[in-house]
């Protein structure tokens, strides 16, 4: 089986997702192009976008139902649209490997802890989504998040649930029809078991925000104490 695999390693051999560079088979990107990655060191608000050290996060009056934010990168950074692209369409999974490494510095940076009553929740997709995909790639990179970061806290999947197939974000024009979108997309299946906890949402990107408000409502309803929102790239 390794011969064959090394077989394949010099016939097909692995490259750079993002400027398709021969690199070592257990890589994803080009020391190059993982060398664009700059981790951020501060937390963003979910309503207003404000920028501050995670420990002074503090909710002003426009951010009353906001939650803290984490990103590892922007979007408009090649490299991290070329490693979404990879991870969503093209079933590159290890993609997420490498972007949960990023956001593990993320929350070391901030000093944010996770509690131990928390509960990691990937933002779903509906089941018609992942039937055409095989997987969801909030999950993938929730699942490294964990191993990368040794977290025991659960990764559950059957709490949040998309029960509506709506049309992809991308393809909505502006916010407030993202918003309309997704708006009662969402069911907690057990509110019992996410009521007085601490629920850390993952998922790959942050565009308008409107997906990730959408959980945060349905979850708070359902009693969830606190809400932070972990996400690779941020539009």
């Amino acid at each position: 089986m390794t011969i064959i695999k090394n077989i394949l390693s010099i016939l097909f051999p692995q490259q750079c997702v993002s400027c398709f560079a021969y690199i070592p088979e257990e890589e994803i990107l080009c020391s190059s192009c993982a060398s664009e990655f700059y981790p951020n060191h501060y937390a963003f608000c979910s309503s207003c976008g404000k920028r501050s050290a995670f420990s002074e996060y503090i909710k002003t009056s426009c951010c009353v139902h906001s939650f803290p934010l984490f990103v590892a990168t922007d979007y408009e950074l090649k490299q991290a649209r070329d490693l979404v692209q990879a991870l969503k369409y093209k079933g590159i999974t290890r993609a997420a490997s490498f972007m949960a490494s990023l956001l593990k510095r993320v929350m070391e940076n901030n000093n944010a802890k996770i509690p131990e009553d928390s509960v990691i929740i990937p933002i779903p997709i509906s089941k018609r989504a992942k039937r055409r995909r095989g997987y969801n790639q909030a999950e993938c990179i929730a699942k490294c998040f964990s191993e990368e970061s040794g977290i025991t806290s659960p990764i559950r999947t059957d709490i949040l649930l998309k029960h509506n197939h709506t049309k992809s974000q991308v393809e909505c024009a502006d916010s407030y029809e993202r918003s309309k979108n997704i708006a009662g997309a969402f069911t907690v299946t057990d509110p019992s078991f996410v009521e007085g906890k601490t629920i850390i949402l993952i998922d790959d990107v942050f565009t308008s925000g409107s997906t990730l408000r959408e959980a945060v409502y349905v979850l708070r309803k359902a009693g969830a104490k606190d809400i932070m929102g972990v996400v690779f790239a941020k539009a």
